[in-house]
């Protein structure tokens, strides 16, 4: 496989440079309403940049190794940051991304085992794809009731509301951790 650089690897490489702004935009723009609009934005290019790069990589048959690794990874950086943004503003609680941050971290460390012994590059699976859909989505809803509940001027704290869709993300994280596990065994238990 080539560790090409293409538009499809460019997009990937986006997407992790929008985390800085993101994480600048959350932090030190005094203005709710113009804190949570211009980083939902951002947020949302950097989502379709997952979308549109795994598109243009399969259309155009630009498949590389760099994106194999990179585009997963990429995900990771974008959401994990964006979910401890959310745990240090308060609106999220801290264990649920605890636990997607330790699941997020193992599934990491054994594809890089996986990588490292065997020279194979494990794809991810329909559940870690869903997983991740999923962990966008309560990100998105999140930026759009913030954006909605500034514009309107109401002050209604909807901690316990999000952390029921990020419990329910920790179950598809996780689901999607045991079933790549299992479906790569054989890659992942090669030398025990």
């Amino acid at each position: 496989m080539r560790f090409a650089i293409n538009i499809s690897n460019k997009l990937t490489i986006f997407r992790i440079i929008l985390v800085f702004p993101i994480i600048l935009v959350l932090f030190y723009v005094n203005n709710n309403l113009s804190k949570y609009l211009i980083s939902g934005i951002l947020f949302l290019i950097a989502s379709y940049t997952d979308y549109l790069d795994g598109k243009i990589a399969r259309k155009k048959n630009l498949v590389t190794a760099f994106g194999q690794i990179m585009d997963p990874l990429s995900d990771k950086i974008l959401v994990l940051s964006v979910l401890i943004c959310f745990l240090s503003l308060n609106l999220i609680t801290g264990l649920p991304v605890i636990l997607v941050i330790i699941r997020e971290f193992l599934i990491t460390s054994i594809r890089f085992l996986v990588l490292n012994n065997n020279k194979n590059i494990i794809s991810a699976n329909i559940w870690g794809k869903f997983k991740t859909v999923s962990q966008i989505f309560l990100i998105f809803f999140i930026f759009i009731s913030q954006i909605y509940l500034n514009f309107c001027a109401k002050n209604i704290n909807l901690i316990n509301f999000y952390d029921i869709f990020l419990w329910i993300t920790v179950i598809f994280s996780y689901i999607s951790g045991f079933v790549y596990i299992y479906l790569n065994k054989d890659y992942i238990f090669v030398d025990l």
